[in-house]
């Protein structure tokens, strides 16, 4: 990749992830089709030039998942956010646990729920 090719990369992944400008609006700024202008944006992430992080806060409850699984001599432990209501509750224990079982499960094994 050219420094030119790296700056027009750098340029649309600007304006797209950080002033929130849309790939149709992009491709007419930048005079190329909206097709290459996604290739570009997908080659910047696929690069390293663009990295995306989410900071929602599973690194902590990964730790307290941790801890817990020591203190309780566990095999694994997962901790789920609290929701507001117990059907909230309800659904995050749900995604938690279709998460870990996926990750487990494989074709043949027989599964008890209580």
């Amino acid at each position: 990749m050219t420094d030119d090719e790296r700056a027009v990369m750098a340029s649309l992944a600007r304006r797209f992830y950080l002033d929130d400008v849309s790939k149709t609006e992009l491709a007419a700024e930048f005079a190329m089709s909206r097709f290459r202008v996604a290739r570009l944006l997908q080659q910047a992430r696929e690069t390293g030039l663009v990295t995306i992080t989410i900071n929602d806060g599973s690194d902590e409850l990964d730790v307290l998942s941790e801890q817990l699984r020591e203190h309780l001599l566990l095999d694994e432990c997962v901790v789920v956010t609290a929701g507001s209501t117990e059907v909230d509750n309800r659904r995050r224990l749900a995604r938690a646990a279709a998460v870990e079982m996926k990750r487990h499960i494989r074709a043949g094994d027989l599964v008890g729920l209580s």
